[in-house]
């Protein structure tokens, strides 16, 4: 017990003053830390204007004064840190309500809030969010201006002020731009009709412009000028272009515009209440100084008809589709799928121009489409039609066929999974026709055939009877192609119906793709009788010779020139090879004599290339006698030009090969000039599922090889594509991927589907490249990549080993790199994989997108494409900002190719903004998920 005591005493004398330097060490370590905060609470809450932190700091001090003495009773010292939990308490209370105030959203009744910029606080936020130019003038069809902060519009001097404060540098303050806010920069023709804006800086301490009306919403400027009154133009020029601007704000931005059609409004009044709950304000007559946070003068174009979800935030043309029948109420989402237990028919809608391009046989293309099983439905909008009543009927249809023109623009309103088939005049217009409809029929999920139609379809021949196709519809023709009227063909086996419909059967209806294509050959040598009075003829009386002559048949011509790229002859019948001259000749008793040179590789133009020469002989007398007899066709090409390049390898002569030797199912021999023995091995995998026989090298052969079929020449539509209108059995760019996966026994033949299998990684090549053009980041790309769920692998191609390669292809979901000969493994990929394309600077989109954005759609992949900003461009190591490189690409590219890609293809890496490039790839994901 004494023990017991003596401790109790020793506490009484002690604890008091250790627990009391306790308390004080603690309070003291809560001062510092809350003055910390208190201190961050007066920048991060400047809204709080009461000096709740000074008073607590003070309230602190005087606790920790009263805890400093060591003589205080416990009781004493219980009370002081009460009082200091109490402090802490309020300062957290304070400080929390403070946050949430400042960070509450305003509440937006209306678009015309009060609000006060000329405040200090509204003046230095704006130099915070605005240091960047007010306007970007790169894109090379539109100018835009993005603003945010004191923002002032003066419609009557047609001026909008960014309002800034005095201590802005000088330059800075005497920047301004000079706008027309139409995305059809540098046509002259559009832009005539559209006001000038004046974009600048003002300083608050100049004479502001006092606002009229203040708005809480973002406001965008456009002009409804240029080319309206188009239904093509309107779409594609203002339409989705508005959209890709002002989706982002889900209603909550006010438009101005410029130049304002009242007709335009009233017929798309539905799509602007879509975009914008706000007043529409004609800005050449508003005498208002509106005030608004944010503007942005011009909308934001990429491609016509074209969205790029890259740039876009990701919103592609499958997004604007389905926000198109949303806003007209369209209720088909997805058209018709035939099957066994469908009794439906399909229903057609034919465009019916009114003026030039139109079909002339309206009624039997309709015939013909319902013997086939369709209901057609012919229609085009009338003058007093509204566009939802015309937009409801062509959603309720599953296909559309039209002339290549404004009218097959109303594809936006079609269902998912349709179909649209664009007829295509004569002028050497596929590739135009293709980029106007084709790439966005695809991208907006549906299906997309394209016809060409032959010289006697079309109402040109009765213009042109004396001269030659290339001659009348030639380059710069243009106004002949615009006057075209067209007359579509029927098989013969649809003709033969029309006459005893009865009787025919279903099987005698289908139709035969092939017959109803009459290629250029063939129309080059038939002629059009004219319509001349009669006229007197005098004729001298015919020889016996001439009269047998006259009785045979009129002899078909064997060699096609009007391909602009190409060459192609086809004989069939006694057709003898001599190797070493390289002499193809034809023997006929139908055919005179004649001579051609004839450059079997499909780029005519090149002059490095040994010609070979084609003939034709009435008889054998003076031909060569054959020394091997063969029993099946044979194909004559040479293995020069660009060969050794990967892409050229595939789009000069494995995609062409493909088209001209697939149909003989291996029963075709290819007898080669310039053989190369390195390719046949480097491609044998490919070659031997063509053909089942030796390649004859002709340069090396004195033989005289005779064939029963012979083809001098490779057919060839497009880069890297195929036209299924044109090539034998209908092929495309599909049955050319699944040939080269079967030829290398490829199993995978779709991509991972997210949606079934969420927990997967989706496989991701990243193609390195060793020469130019390389990523200078691969690390940090492979980093972002893998933080976003995907397996990475990356590798540049071996492209010695292409057997090797293409199996780990096969085996990746995405595949992206620069722009260049890598990206030609995409062929090799599983359908429904995603290609993204790094397109370098500067101003090569159309390049790149021509090179592997088309193929790779038409091959049933999906697309991304990325344009790199200058500041990921290593040529900025190489030449300043201001250069032409950069500021005027277009004069580098008119030096021509050679000095074009000694710039922007041989000097150029790049060094990729992850941050900015990561949301393609997020895209990516979500294409594996769909």
């Amino acid at each position: 017990m004494g023990s017991n005591a003596n401790l109790l005493r020793s506490f009484s004398r002690v604890e008091p003053q250790t627990l009391s330097f306790v308390i004080f060490t603690g309070c003291f370590l809560i001062s510092m830390a809350l003055l910390v905060v208190s201190a961050g609470s007066f920048v991060s809450f400047p809204s709080c204007k009461s000096p709740a932190s000074l008073s607590l700091s003070l309230s602190l001090s005087l606790s920790l004064s009263l805890s400093l003495s060591l003589s205080l009773s416990f009781s004493h010292m219980v009370v002081v840190v009460v009082v200091v939990i109490i402090q802490v308490l309020v300062f957290l209370v304070s400080a929390v309500n403070s946050w949430l105030s400042s960070h509450a959203a305003s509440p937006v009744p209306g678009a015309h809030e009060n609000f006060n910029p000329h405040s200090p606080d509204i003046v230095n936020q704006n130099e915070n969010l605005q240091r960047k130019p007010l306007c970007d003038t790169s894109d090379r069809r539109a100018d835009i201006c993005d603003m945010e902060g004191d923002i002032r519009i003066h419609a009557n001097s047609s001026s909008i002020f960014y309002i800034t404060s005095s201590n802005r540098n000088t330059t800075e303050l005497q920047e301004s731009w000079r706008v027309k806010p139409h995305p059809r920069k540098g046509d002259l023709a559009a832009l005539s009709r559209v006001t000038e804006m004046s974009v600048g800086y003002l300083s608050n301490n100049e004479d502001v412009p006092k606002c009229d009306i203040k708005s809480s919403v973002p406001a965008i400027i456009f002009a409804t000028g240029g080319y309206m009154g188009n239904f093509f133009h309107e779409t594609t020029d203002l339409i989705i272009p508005l959209y890709i601007t002002s989706h982002k704000f889900n209603g909550e931005v006010q438009f101005l515009i410029s130049d304002m059609l009242p007709w335009w409004i009233t017929k798309y009044k539905l799509l602007l209440k879509k975009l914008s709950h706000y007043e529409i304000i004609d800005f050449n007559r508003d005498p208002l100084v509106r005030c608004y946070p944010r503007v942005i003068v011009g909308i934001t174009f990429h491609r016509d008809m074209s969205i790029d979800p890259a740039r876009s935030g990701g919103v592609t043309m499958f997004d604007f589709g389905q926000f198109i029948r949303s806003t007209y109420s369209l209720k088909k989402e997805r058209a018709i799928k035939l099957g066994a237990n469908q009794d439906k028919k399909p229903r057609l809608l034919i465009i019916a121009r009114k003026r030039t391009r139109k079909f002339t046989n309206v009624g039997e293309i309709a015939r013909m489409a319902e013997w086939e099983g369709f209901e057609p439905v012919v229609a085009e909008i009338k003058e007093n039609q509204s566009l939802v009543e015309f937009a409801r009927t062509v959603n309720s249809c599953d296909a559309m066929l039209g002339v290549h023109g404004a009218g097959l623009t109303n594809l936006i309103f079609l269902p998912t999974n349709a179909v649209v088939i664009q007829v295509v005049p004569l002028g050497g217009l596929e590739t135009f026709c293709w980029a106007d409809y084709g790439v966005p029929t695809l991208e907006m999920k549906m299906r997309y055939l394209q016809y060409s139609i032959s010289i006697t379809e079309s109402s040109l021949v009765g213009r042109y009877v004396d001269q030659q196709p290339s001659e009348a519809f030639g380059v710069g023709a243009d106004e002949e192609v615009e006057e075209q009227k067209l007359s579509l063909q029927k098989p013969e086996r649809e003709k033969k119906t029309e006459e005893g419909a009865d009787e025919t059967n279903a099987e005698e209806r289908v139709h035969d793709d092939s017959s109803s294509t009459i290629t250029h050959a063939t129309a080059k040598e038939e002629t059009t009788e004219t319509n001349k009075p009669n006229e007197e003829k005098i004729v001298a009386e015919r020889s016996d010779d001439e009269r047998i002559q006259m009785m045979k048949p009129p002899a078909e011509p064997i060699c096609d020139f009007s391909n602009p790229r190409t060459e192609f002859c086809e004989m069939k019948g006694d057709v003898r090879i001599h190797g070493k001259p390289s002499s193809v000749v034809f023997v006929s008793p139908q055919q005179q004599s004649n001579e051609w040179k004839i450059m079997p590789y499909v780029r005519k133009q090149m002059e490095n290339i040994e010609k070979v020469s084609v003939r034709t002989a009435s008889s054998p007398e003076g031909v060569p006698s054959c020394t091997i007899n063969q029993t099946v066709p044979a194909i004559v090409f040479t293995l020069g030009g660009f060969i050794g390049n990967y892409y050229h390898d595939f789009t000069d002569i494995l995609l062409p090969l493909f088209m001209t030797a697939r149909q003989f199912d291996g029963e075709v021999q290819f007898l080669v000039t310039n053989s190369q023995m390195w390719w046949f091995g480097k491609y044998q995998q490919i070659i031997k599922r063509l053909t089942r026989y030796e390649f004859v090298d002709l340069d090396n052969s004195d033989e005289v090889l005779c064939h029963p079929h012979v083809m001098v020449g490779l057919r060839f539509h497009n880069d890297l594509m195929i036209d299924p209108a044109r090539a034998p059995n209908g092929y495309s760019m599909t049955d050319f991927t699944k040939f080269v996966r079967s030829a290398y026994s490829l199993k995978r033949e779709y991509a991972i589907s997210l949606r079934e299998q969420p927990d997967r990684k989706p496989k991701l090549l990243l193609v390195t490249r060793k020469g130019s053009r390389r990523f200078a980041n691969v690390p940090e790309i492979v980093a972002m990549a893998e933080g976003l769920n995907y397996e990475v692998v990356h590798a540049d191609a071996s492209f010695g080993d292409v057997a090797g390669f293409v199996g780990m292809v096969n085996s990746c979901d995405v595949i992206m790199g620069v722009h260049g000969a890598g990206l030609t493994n995409f062929v090799f990929l599983p359908m429904n994989a995603v290609l993204v394309q790094i397109v370098p600077c500067c101003e090569l989109e159309a390049m790149a997108t021509h090179t592997f954005g088309f193929p790779s759609m038409a091959a049933r992949l999906h697309y991304l494409e990325y344009n790199i900003t200058v500041d990921e461009s290593t040529l900025l190591e190489l030449y300043p900002r201001d250069h032409a490189v950069f500021t005027d690409p277009q004069t580098i590219h008119r030096l021509g190719w050679m000095n074009m890609g000694k710039i922007y293809l041989r000097k150029q890496d790049v060094k990729l903004d992850v941050n900015r490039f990561r949301p393609v790839l997020q895209k990516a994901m979500d294409l594996l998920r769909q």
